[in-house]
């Protein structure tokens, strides 16, 4: 009996001892593993630190750069007022002090100088026409004569071409034009001669092309009298 007793304690105590050595290990572990989240906390926290200081620092950057654009806007914003309120005593000092009425009235007395001295220097070339059948060489045809005004009245004003439509017109055309009123426009001038010498002008044009075909086989062969033409 006392050796299975003797047995008995000493199983007991190899078991303590296991589950001791056991307790010791996983105590072990657990302090391990607890100082592995505390140097996992530290490194977490020395992180967040390094964030915050950056964040920091590029909101420091940032409200600086801000800063910087804003006045140099507002540097430049004065710069331009300066120079614009420079720019209005220039043109103040500038300007002539006459009252407003006398500002006007003298202004139109310029344009009305600058107009007269613009029709004056102007001269308008338009090709002759004397409304003479057959049309002289050194002349136009109405339907060529009327072509050209109907340009020219749309590049120059109307007294100009008024102008230079009296110095072109010769001959009959030109009595016909004295009889027109003086404040009579270019279209009811060009209306006047075209009811005189409008188909005048179209009629003597297919005389002279027919004139002209006609003329031809008289240079070049004998006449045929049943095909009314020269061989």
């Amino acid at each position: 009996m006392y050796e299975y007793w003797k047995r008995k304690e000493f199983d007991l105590q190899q078991k303590t001892r296991e589950m001791t050595h056991r307790f010791d290990s996983r105590e072990d572990r657990l302090l391990s593993q607890e100082m592995k989240l505390r140097d996992m906390e530290i490194s977490l926290s020395e992180r967040m630190q390094k964030l915050e200081c950056k964040l920091e620092m590029r909101e420091n950057r940032i409200t600086e750069g801000f800063w910087k654009i804003e006045k140099c806007s507002k540097e430049k914003i004065d710069q331009l007022q300066r120079k614009i309120e420079a720019l209005q005593k220039e043109k103040a000092s500038l300007e002539p002090r006459l009252p407003d009425a006398d500002v006007l009235s003298y202004r139109k007395t310029l344009i009305r100088q600058d107009g007269i001295r613009d029709s004056s220097e102007i001269k308008l070339n338009i090709s002759s026409f004397s409304g003479e059948v057959p049309v002289p060489r050194s002349e136009s045809s109405f339907e060529d004569f009327k072509l050209e005004v109907d340009s020219v009245k749309i590049i120059y004003a109307e007294h100009v071409v008024k102008q230079g439509l009296r110095r072109a017109l010769k001959g009959q055309a030109k009595k016909k034009m004295l009889h027109t009123r003086a404040d009579a426009t270019v279209d009811e001038i060009m209306t006047e001669l075209e009811d005189n010498f409008g188909n005048v002008a179209s009629t003597d044009t297919l005389l002279s092309v027919q004139n002209r075909k006609l003329a031809s086989p008289l240079l070049s062969g004998v006449y045929d009298s049943k095909k009314c033409s020269f061989k």
